[in-house]
């Protein structure tokens, strides 16, 4: 499949939209110092220390703050980790430390060594406790920015653009997406275009002025959309699909796009954004940019304009000094848990059914 245009964006580095990519990668793998001396003077400072596990560790969470290295806690982690073995098939031996802290972090080892594999662990907390969920990213697919342009409506007669509508209309619906009348992104470069318009030393004002006003509310992009997000002309879609005779091999392409889409639409369907997680959100650092999947993937208009490059650049800028949120799977484990952890395909899928939709869609505007 040839996924030109908006897959390759020079200003973006691959690693930051790869599921699987390290998380500050400097922060996990302590550098060696330079400039110093292979002997130690003081031979003591050599010695290896061990380490010492934390007493408490208080969120800001609540008015007084709340301590979570409890032996309450510790008691709900390890039956929790006992039920998860249980449920595996495996003993857990463990070392309960000489603290709660300490306790507490030999579970984590132990836990984690018995999951093994590419299942990652974290201990988070929920409420007033401490809990170990298991997490897994989802492989992202061709495209850095699952963009869907909506401008080839336009260009339907007025029964498959009603159809057309109604199948984006729901397939936003369901999987949570925005359109550019939703996204801050696409608002501050309004914002932008139009104040750069109003400079006598740009050369092209004029037209910076009319794809300024064209994605606002009252422009042709914010009223399609507007459309888009209100109208669903058809709410039994497979049957308008299928009674609509297709007049070219575009239009009867589109069709079976949108007969396939139909898989990720309905009320018994998650959606791709309750997939979202953040396993990185307590260590994340103040000048960390955490880009969520909403302003990756959503409806646009044109992802050729001059305008929605620029907003992508800006998305790309934040996204090379922090890090995107990616659909994983993920369990929390609880003492009375009956589940194991068995991933399913939703986002792999629809990742898939969106490289296809977002090229073919490209090609006919």
């Amino acid at each position: 499949m040839h996924t030109s245009g908006i897959q390759s964006i020079p200003t973006v580095s691959p690693p930051h939209h790869r599921a699987g990519r390290s998380r500050h990668p400097s922060r996990r793998e302590p550098q060696k110092a330079g400039g110093g001396s292979e002997r130690v003077r003081n031979a003591f400072l050599t010695q290896r220390l061990r380490p010492i596990a934390p007493v408490s560790v208080v969120r800001d969470d609540y008015s007084e703050g709340l301590n979570y290295i409890t032996r309450e806690n510790y008691d709900y982690l390890r039956a929790s980790a006992e039920r998860y073995a249980e449920l595996l098939g495996k003993k857990l031996n463990h070392d309960s430390g000489a603290s709660t802290g300490e306790g507490i972090a030999n579970l984590y080892r132990t836990l984690d060594n018995l999951i093994g594999g590419d299942v990652n662990l974290n201990i988070e907390p929920d409420n007033e406790r401490l809990v170990f969920v298991l997490w897994k990213n989802y492989s992202w697919g061709d495209y850095y920015f699952y963009w869907i342009p909506v401008k080839f409506v336009e260009r339907l007669n007025p029964q498959l653009r009603r159809i057309a509508i109604s199948f984006l209309h729901q397939l936003a619906k369901t999987n949570g997406l925005d359109t550019t009348n939703d996204s801050y992104d696409f608002e501050m470069m309004h914002e932008w275009y139009w104040e750069r318009s109003a400079d006598p030393a740009e050369e092209d004002c004029d037209e910076l002025a009319r794809l300024s006003f064209d994605y606002s509310e009252k422009g042709k992009v914010g009223r399609l959309m507007k459309r888009i997000e209100t109208k669903n002309y058809y709410k039994r879609l497979a049957p308008a699909l299928d009674s609509y005779v297709p007049q070219s091999a575009h239009e009867r392409k589109l069709i079976a796009l949108m007969r396939r889409g139909l898989t990720f639409i309905g009320k018994d369907k998650l959606g791709i954004m309750s997939y979202a997680y953040d396993p990185f959100r307590d260590e994340k650092r103040e000048d960390d940019y955490d880009v969520q999947p909403n302003r990756m993937i959503l409806l646009t208009y044109d992802v050729d304009s001059d305008f929605e490059e620029q907003t992508r650049s800006h998305i790309c800028e934040e996204l090379n000094n922090g890090y995107e949120v990616m659909a994983a799977a993920t369990l929390i484990l609880r003492p009375d848990g009956n589940e194991r952890f068995a991933p399913d395909d939703y986002p792999t899928e629809f990742y898939k059914y969106l490289d296809e939709l977002v090229y073919f869609l490209r090609t006919i505007q």
